[in-house]
């Protein structure tokens, strides 16, 4: 037997034909008054009239409304039919439900109904919200509507009859197919009892089709296509040919007509053709006719100087479109080479210009630029010995992380260039110097604002040469380059990313510019690296702020300088920094430069003591310095070394 075949063209909406279920008939009620003693007492219920009169279900009862060929109709705004907790409702015989009001159709609260029988009606939407409750909609019901027939489930259940049954849009994971638009399910099926099939044509809205996808984690042919836009100008001509091929493969009988929900139609469109415009776009000198003689097979049509948009072509609106149009079919290669109009007048900011003097003075001191993820994984902190009440264990949390090894943002780059010098280790590199421009960021305390992000350039290196001392020679020029005038290195004893005793902290001024120093052997463990490695952490806004000014020109010296070589002996714990800067104070202006050349502890030393040598130049711009000059200056030099107990070696 050949399956019959109905049509149904929807926009956005859904159609239901189905044949009807006969019910068992009860006492009839004729007055509203009736109904609603019935209702409250629960059992059969047969329409004697048609009525206008909403109903509730009472929590526990159960209820059996047979329509007998009449029409239910809501009073006032309230929904048709609500069915509460507990309660249950079989409706069953023809007969109409309607709804003219703005409440919602039917309301199925934690209840079960069946809908066996009867057409459902609404003036607007028709809507059926189960909350927590179940509805079954059997053979032979309709649900039809002026706009759209829509099915919102929260923890609820449908089950779909035979008959067709389409939701314009669901929400809730609980329904039979909540994935309409997007995937075909069970109850849209055709299996080999099926007599009567519905063909539909429809157009979907693209961004909630794309929202359900992306929610339900379905990526389809059929979402695809939806979520960028389609003809709704099409639904009818496509309909037409699915049934044509239907007559003519003998398939079925095309019966019934077309039902045809058209909510939002896409009215022809007009542009202007500004032909001065696209050439001024493409650097042309296309004329008119050339420009119309490219448009017309496109599809587009002219209404004297105005381009007719076709339905299908909702992304044309403005020149820039009827450019890539015209340049599309002209050839891109084609096209003519022209000048920029206008003066470019861009320039690196300071800041920039700042930034790339370090980078570039960073490669020539022998190092290599490196850039790794601003995410790791909080293992890193351990790796790296941070104390657990440590403030950069406090870290951005990623919301959608790769993995667990990039869950957070990192506060801290050492463990991003461990990494890295660890990875040159097992590759067997014999040396290795690297820096990197990174990021680190701290959460801010209000949740609702975006974390702090602090510039932080890391130094990081290994192997011959390059110990605590290379690498602040490094630090040292970089510092230089800046013109950094007022910079000083502070013993850190406390450590524990660093090696206590080994490392320092570098102050500008009263600010901290950052940690230097090796990095202690249950770091280098926990990343298998077995040379020693050293590294800096330095504030890129901290520099910034400490940065020099223009160089100036300085004329060569007129006037010899004298050269005073000081051997001191200091106790272990005074720090070479502080001997220096109480001789550059004590000196004044008269010093041009002050080099350390010589550390000595050995056999000649007394214990806990260290002997360090001093090489003095000094030198007055507009006069040649006296010995008497001279040495007035050494002596000022030793009395204020003399106040922490460094004196002149014997």
């Amino acid at each position: 037997m050949k399956k019959r075949i109905l049509a149904s063209l929807l926009a956005l909406c859904m159609f239901i034909a189905v044949a009807p279920i006969s019910a068992l008939a009860a006492d009839p009620v004729t007055t509203e008054e009736e109904l609603l003693a019935a209702v409250e007492n629960g059992g059969e219920i047969t329409l004697g009239a048609s009525l206008t009169q909403s109903i509730v279900i009472p929590a526990g009862k159960t209820v059996i409304l047979n329509l007998n060929g009449k029409t239910l109709t809501n009073n006032g705004s309230a929904d048709t039919i609500t069915v509460e907790q507990g309660a249950s409702l079989t409706v069953t015989g023809s007969g109409i439900v309607k709804n003219t009001a703005d409440g919602r159709g039917a309301v199925f609260n934690n209840g079960t109904a069946e809908l066996n029988g009867g057409r459902y009606e609404r003036t607007g939407e028709w809507y059926v919200l189960l909350n927590h409750g179940s509805m079954t909609i059997g053979d032979g019901v309709q649900v039809v509507s002026e706009s759209t027939y829509s099915s919102m489930i929260e923890n609820g259940y449908q089950n779909y009859g035979s008959g067709l049954h389409r939701t314009g849009y669901v929400e809730g994971v609980n329904s039979p197919n909540p994935s309409l638009k997007i995937l075909g399910g069970e109850f849209s099926g055709v299996y080999d009892d099926t007599t009567t099939i519905v063909f539909e044509s429809a157009m979907f809205n693209g961004p909630s089709v794309r929202t359900t996808a992306k929610k339900l984690g379905m990526r389809t042919e059929a979402s695809g296509r939806y979520e960028k836009g389609l003809d709704p100008n099409g639904c009818r001509r496509c309909l037409d040919r699915a049934l044509e091929l239907v007559q003519l493969l003998d398939a079925g009988d095309v019966v019934n007509g077309v039902v045809d929900v058209w909510v939002h139609k896409r009215e022809e469109r007009r542009i202007p053709l500004r032909v001065d415009a696209v050439n001024r776009l493409l650097g042309t000198q296309l004329d008119k006719a050339q420009m119309v003689n490219i448009l017309l097979p496109l599809g587009f049509g002219m209404d004297g100087d105005d381009i007719v948009i076709p339905s299908s072509r909702w992304d044309m609106e403005r020149d820039c479109d009827v450019a890539e149009e015209v340049a599309r079919f002209v050839g891109y290669n084609k096209m003519p080479s022209t000048a920029i109009r206008g003066v470019a007048s861009a320039r690196p900011t300071e800041r920039q210009t700042f930034h790339e003097t370090l980078m570039n003075a960073l490669v020539g001191y022998g190092m290599y630029e490196i850039e790794t993820f601003s995410f790791y994984s909080r293992k890193a902190f351990d790796a790296v010995n941070l104390p657990e009440n440590d403030p950069l264990r406090n870290a951005l949390v990623i919301s959608n992380p790769l993995g667990e090894d990039t869950s957070i943002m990192r506060t801290t780059a050492l463990p991003s260039m461990m990494d890295v010098i660890a990875r040159n280790c097992n590759a067997r590199a014999a040396e290795c110097a690297l820096f990197e421009d990174t990021t680190t960021y701290t959460p801010n305390a209000d949740p609702d604002q975006l974390p702090t992000e602090t510039e932080t350039l890391m130094l990081g290196a290994y192997g011959a040469g390059w110990d605590y001392l290379g690498l602040k020679g490094v630090v040292e020029k970089l510092l230089e380059t800046a013109r950094v005038a007022d910079a000083r290195f502070a013993r850190n004893t406390a450590g524990t990313s660093y090696h206590p005793g080994r490392c320092a902290d570098i102050w500008l001024g009263e600010d901290k510019l950052g940690p230097i120093g090796e990095v202690p052997p249950a770091v280098l463990a926990n990343y298998g690296v077995k040379p020693r490695v050293v590294a800096a952490e330095l504030r890129m806004d901290v520099l910034f702020a400490h940065r020099g000014g223009t160089p100036a020109f300085k004329q060569l010296p007129k006037h010899p300088a004298i050269t005073r070589d000081l051997a001191l002996v200091a106790d272990d714990a005074v720090p070479a920094a502080d001997i220096a800067s109480r001789i550059r104070k004590a000196a004044g202006k008269a010093l041009e430069s002050l080099t350390l050349f010589d550390v000595y502890t050995g056999e000649h030393m007394a214990p806990g003591k260290k002997s360090l040598a001093y090489s003095l130049v000094l030198r007055a711009a507009d006069r040649t310095l006296t010995d008497e000059e001279a040495e007035n200056a050494v002596k000022k030099v030793l009395a204020n070394l003399a106040e922490i107990g460094v004196e002149l070696r014997s």
